[in-house]
């Protein structure tokens, strides 16, 4: 099955965390608008040690580098890696989430605060009522931001770890190469730079029945790439 648009994947995420396979507890912290200037990556979570993740998602048809964003933007000084900024960047962000009514409701023009994917003014999200309605029912109970906080003194009294930097891929076909050689490549460097086992790969497919259900699941999910 061809997805059209990552936001579409992203949503999946929100709705089932444990397609990413990750070790320990996590929550998602945020999805950035559309665009790599300040904020790389698709999604940002933090698991139960202050582990810091961030993905990356592509289409594997497309050909797409997901490596290359975060090997121009990791710094290890860098202010959005630290608890302290995510305490203020998600407090503030929730909150304007949670002003509306639901995670589908359309925002006025200009308004793109909030923590769920939000490029075209929700229209990705308004494709998957019935996982919003997942997402709405987690987020929106006072528990997710009390976790959220627990997890990020968690992160403050670590350090501020060095963060895992994920592809998430989506596969139309199993018989589709993931990962191009320039990928490989910035994969490679981003591995030097922080360690091969906070280099990740996720690689999910979409399936639809006849009946029209839409089943994914994760076909290859690896902690770390090989050197």
């Amino acid at each position: 099955m061809h997805v059209r648009h990552e936001e579409d994947a992203v949503t999946w995420l929100w709705a089932f965390p444990q397609l990413i396979c990750w070790p320990r507890p996590l929550e998602w912290l945020y999805t950035p608008v559309v665009g790599n200037r300040r904020w790389p990556g698709d999604l940002w979570g933090i698991d139960d040690g202050g582990e810091l993740l961030i993905l990356e998602c592509k289409q594997c048809r497309r050909r797409d580098d997901p490596f290359a964003d975060f090997l121009r933007f990791h710094q290890p000084d860098r202010e959005e890696l630290t608890a302290s900024h995510w305490k203020r960047k998600f407090s503030l962000h929730l909150a304007a989430e949670l002003k509306y009514a639901n995670g589908m409701q359309e925002r006025p023009r200009g308004r793109t605060a909030g923590i769920l994917p939000r490029s075209n003014r929700r229209t990705h999200l308004r494709r998957w009522p019935e996982l919003v309605a997942m997402i709405d029912s987690r987020i929106r109970d006072s528990a997710y931001a009390t976790t959220v906080s627990g997890y990020l003194e968690v992160r403050a009294k670590a350090g501020n770890p060095i963060p895992n930097y994920l592809a998430y891929i989506i596969q139309s076909r199993e018989t589709m190469p993931v990962l191009t050689p320039a990928a490989l490549t910035s994969a490679r460097g981003l591995q030097a730079r922080v360690g091969p086992e906070r280099v990740g790969l996720l690689v999910v497919m979409a399936t639809r029945s006849p009946e029209g259900t839409l089943s994914v699941r994760a076909v290859r999910s690896q902690p770390l790439l090989a050197a």
